[in-house]
């Protein structure tokens, strides 16, 4: 897709294309959520795109963009020392860090208001700023200012609704009970075992509450939304969240991410996308699982050693990409010891599995006619990576939104079967050979298949000329256009 600056919904060029101002959180997936985002906005609309971030980030989203379209973005260094807010030197993503510092880098976030203020307001005033979930704060910028906010959510509608709801009321606290509801979603009803850590132990004045309930839930009362979704796909939670956020345009315009190699960018494949190709062409259609969970999202070793277990029993077929073990996060390279012995050639032996160490071409695996499932994290992308080639889902959700995504694939979608939950889940290899067995080669695979199709076949034709998804593209733009004066 090549940028237009023209008339692509309406004539604005009086003078330079006017321009949207775009700042990231610092996270590589919301960094290259927002580069997407900023492709389809360059090539689709006839405004100038501006990333902003901090120096290091910014040099990574210049690095990636597309040719086509990067001559209508341009990226803006805004100053950040990460050492002045307790990450070690050079950090700039929460990627980079353990746990223990995610706190520090969300402030750190923060301290880049009084220059981002700055930037927009030099020079002509932009006709939006996009402020992803977790910087709330560019909605005050922008109102001070006088320009248009706009809040990007990369998840799906319903996973940042229940997320920006469970944060808003903890209604676990108010109960008891092991189940209990949201508030404003009549009927949802959710376990304990769908909380995360960080909502397990909120009280509502604790650190990461008082950041979330600053940040997000602002971000959720921005008068205008853009979802990497599709109102095909997902009618009932797009149409919960604009019940929920009353006064709030909504325009679903998923799936986002048009390039297969942005998700991967940086990864070092463990093994090459010819190399899966033939290795997949050696089985049937629909034969196949695939196996793998996100950098954020990694199993211990005894959960590691039962998954290989059960996936082994189960007979079926499968590709798994082993990363190392929650106890060795910190590795550079797997260990053979977090496996069973003799797993490995027992598998290969037999022709039923192939064990990658690292990452591996996802949209590879995906797109190939042997994949028939694919077990993960349940992170959004993914699930729609997975979707859009009509492949079900096998969920184990461990933080997040996932539990809620988890939720609505397999009770609202019916394009998944949940395994377990929880990054502490005990669960065993015969329950992993059971619900392999029954997603790969029983009835409930084959009815998950047929709704996988659907979703699909709503996913494609969303993103074509024409389609639900450029359709909201361009009322995007004319709701930027209306009242702007050039």
């Amino acid at each position: 897709m090549e940028a237009r600056h023209g008339n692509a919904t309406g004539d604005v060029s009086c003078g330079e294309p006017k321009r949207i101002v775009m700042l990231p959180f610092l996270a590589r997936g919301h960094l290259i959520h927002f580069v997407a985002l900023a492709e389809l906005l360059a090539a689709r609309t006839p405004f100038a795109i501006t990333l902003v971030s901090t120096p290091k980030n910014a040099q990574m989203m210049r690095s990636i963009l597309d040719t086509a379209t990067a001559a209508a973005i341009t990226v803006v260094e805004l100053p950040f020392c990460s050492t002045d807010h307790g990450l070690p030197d050079g950090v700039e993503s929460s990627d980079a860090v353990p746990p223990a510092l995610t706190l520090h880098v969300f402030h750190a976030s923060e301290s880049l208001q009084p220059a981002f203020e700055r930037l927009i307001s030099e020079g002509p005033s932009p006709v939006c700023v996009i402020g992803d979930i977790f910087t709330g704060w560019t909605i005050g910028v922008a109102e001070k200012l006088g320009v248009k906010h706009v809040t990007f959510l990369k998840s799906s509608a319903f996973g940042d609704l229940a997320a920006g709801t469970m944060w808003h009321h903890l209604p676990h606290r108010k109960t008891d009970s092991n189940e209990f509801e949201l508030p404003g979603l009549p009927g949802l009803k959710l376990q304990r075992s769908q909380l995360t850590a960080a909502l397990k132990a909120a009280d509502g004045t604790d650190p990461f509450s008082a950041f979330v309930r600053k940040n997000v839930l602002t971000s959720l009362r921005s008068k205008i939304m853009i979802c990497d979704t599709v109102e095909e796909l997902e009618p009932k939670g797009i149409q919960q969240l604009r019940d929920a956020s009353v006064g709030s345009v909504v325009f679903a315009m998923g799936p986002i991410m048009r390039r297969p190699s942005l998700a991967h960018w940086g990864r070092d494949f463990g093994i090459t996308p010819e190399r899966c190709s033939e290795w997949l062409d050696l089985h049937e259609p629909r034969a196949v699982l695939f196996v793998c969970f996100s950098a954020h999202n990694k199993v211990s070793a005894w959960q590691m050693k039962e998954l290989a277990l059960g996936l082994e029993a189960s007979g079926h077929v499968f590709i798994w990409a082993v990363t190392p073990s929650r106890e060795n996060a910190g590795a550079v390279e797997f260990s053979s010891e977090s496996l069973p012995e003799g797993f490995e050639a027992r598998v290969s032996g037999r022709k039923q599995g192939l064990v990658v160490r690292g990452w591996v071409p996802q949209h590879t695996i995906l797109s190939h006619p042997a994949t028939g499932a694919f077990l993960n994290h349940c992170g959004w992308h993914s699930v729609l990576e997975s979707l859009r080639q009509g492949v079900p889902i096998i969920g184990w959700p461990m933080g997040a939104d996932q539990f809620y995504i988890s939720k609505e694939l397999e009770e609202e979608l019916g394009v998944g079967l949940e395994l377990t939950r929880g990054q502490e889940a005990g669960v065993g290899r015969e329950v992993v050979a059971r619900v392999v067995g029954e997603v790969m080669g029983g009835k409930k695979g084959e009815e998950l298949r047929k709704r996988a199709a659907t979703a699909s076949e709503a996913l494609r034709t969303a993103a074509e000329d024409g389609g639900s998804s450029l359709r909201a593209v361009e009322e995007f733009a004319k709701t930027l256009v209306e009242g702007m004066a050039c």
